[in-house]
Formats: structure tokens, C-alpha cells, sequence
């Protein structure tokens, strides 16, 4: 899928009913598949601007690596343990 900025918004407005339907797809996945188990929220942590900052770093670094290495697709992983 897209990964740029513009892709990664926190609404389905505007998506069509196959877009929605992949969405709900995934969602459906992690939650009924028994190697993704449920196991919990996070607290005392502003989630929206934590996701916000990670997408930044990681697209961040992405960029930085694309330049590095030239042409091809590299997708830096997701550090889920950095909470500031």
C-alpha cells in the first residue's frame, strides 16, 4: 500500500466500500488470528501523537536509508517499543 504522508490518515472518509472492506479485512485478521492475542492498551501515553511520531521517524528514516541505498523499495521496521 501507499506509504507516503498523504496515505496515512487516521479516517475513512472519502475511502470506497473496497477500501473499507479491506479495512475491516485486516482489522478482522489480527483479531480473531491466535498469534496476534490481544494485550492491552496503552496508558499514560498520548497514543495519537506516539503513532504520529513514529510514522514521522520511520518515514523519516526511510528516506534517509532510500537515499543511502538508491533506487528500490525499503520499508524500515517499526520500532512498537519507543513510547516518547
Amino acid at each position: 500500500g501507499c506509504k507516503r504522508p498523504e496515505c496515512l490518515v487516521r479516517s475513512t472518509e472519502g475511502l470506497n466500500d473496497k477500501q473499507l472492506g479491506e479495512g475491516k479485512r485486516w482489522l478482522s485478521f489480527f483479531q480473531l488470528h491466535d498469534k496476534y492475542p490481544f494485550v492491552g492498551y496503552l496508558e499514560g501515553v498520548d497514543s495519537e501523537a506516539w503513532l504520529d511520531s513514529l510514522v514521522e521517524k520511520t518515514l523519516s528514516d526511510a528516506e534517509k536509508l532510500k537515499q543511502s541505498m538508491g533506487e528500490g523499495e525499503y520499508v524500515p521496521e517499526m520500532p512498537l517499543t519507543e513510547f516518547n
